[in-house]
């Protein structure tokens, strides 16, 4: 939730849109989530719903394919960061990926873990996680259906 609030006060993405409105947002923003930098990264993916993904305790400069050239250049284009799983504990704490619904409601699909697609969790870095302050939804619900 303090990522999609990070979107929602920088205006990245509409929470209200029209029934037939196609809008094909994408993007990525670098934010500070509960004290750690991170990258959140969205894009539409029909039914007026939005893939949010989060990339906490991100650092950019350990990432393996920072520096590379062409698609092998980490771009912020896909959910989750372009290097293999292995590497992932060198440069991100966590990687969370669920859908805001905006048709039926404005929401996060799913309660719990119901709704999220896709969880890497680093050693260590769970704990953190559940203890760290909960956070109030900005402009969304922060439960609802989760649309199969």
């Amino acid at each position: 939730m303090a990522a999609l609030n990070e979107l929602i006060k920088k205006e990245s993405f509409k929470l209200d849109i029209q029934n037939n409105e196609r809008t094909y947002e994408r993007g990525h923003l670098f934010v500070d989530i509960l004290g750690y930098p991170s990258v959140v990264l969205w894009r539409e993916i029909g039914f007026h719903e939005v893939e949010i993904s989060v990339w906490w305790k991100y650092n950019h400069s350990l990432h393996p394919q920072a520096n590379l050239k062409g698609n092998a250049k980490e771009n912020f284009r896909t959910s989750e960061p372009l290097a293999d799983k292995k590497h992932y504990k060198k440069f991100v704490g966590a990687v969370i990926v669920g859908w805001l619904e905006r048709r039926e409601g404005i929401f996060l699909q799913g309660k719990g873990n119901e709704g999220i697609l896709k969880k890497y969790v680093r050693r260590g870095e769970k704990t953190e996680l559940e203890d760290a302050p909960v956070v109030d939804a900005i402009g969304f619900e922060p439960t609802g259906l989760f649309y199969v």
